[in-house]
């Protein structure tokens, strides 16, 4: 089983591994639609930088496009309510790509929740990227907004400060 999938390279689809957006050009995918952007997404949530880079490159849109309609109302769409920096806080290659390429600019809900993650998981160095990005080290995160499917929107009641939430993660 592992080496067919080896010789088949499924890591490029499970893992967003290099080489996927060369095959997804072989195969005139729209890199222009919100399936593109959650791709990009699990890239950057994975780490894989190669491949956020390849993304970007290939013309993935930085702004929200619309959801598409789930087939089923139950079925939740990975990514939907999460927002660019985010998806990347735990990995400052990814983060960096993303800062560099505009992303979240004027989203300072996105800054804030992206550093209370890198601070959570103990990335200094992303923490200051998003500080010189403009997140707010001293956001009381109970006024933050997090969205969710079906335009709803909820406050991030209980996480008090950054430090306060990057301490309560241990």
């Amino acid at each position: 089983e592992d080496k067919v999938e080896s010789f088949a390279r499924t890591d490029r689809w499970v893992e967003g591994s290099e080489g996927l957006v060369q095959v997804l050009k072989g195969e005139k995918f729209n890199f222009h639609t919100f399936e593109a952007q959650v791709m990009l997404k699990e890239a950057a949530s994975r780490g894989k930088s190669a491949t956020v880079k390849e993304f970007l490159q290939a013309g993935v849109p930085l702004e929200p496009l619309p959801v598409p309609k789930a087939r089923e109302p139950y079925m939740a769409v990975r990514f939907e309510n999460v927002g660019w920096l985010n998806t990347a806080s735990r990995y400052p290659d990814c983060l960096k790509l993303l800062i560099d390429a505009g992303a979240s600019k004027s989203d300072q809900s996105d800054k804030d929740l992206a550093l209370v993650n890198a601070a959570g998981s103990g990335s200094v160095m992303a923490a200051r990227m998003l500080m010189d990005y403009g997140a707010n080290p001293n956001v009381d995160l109970d006024t933050l907004i997090i969205k969710e499917s079906g335009g709803t929107s909820r406050t991030a009641k209980g996480f008090g400060s950054v430090l306060i939430s990057a301490r309560s993660e241990e």
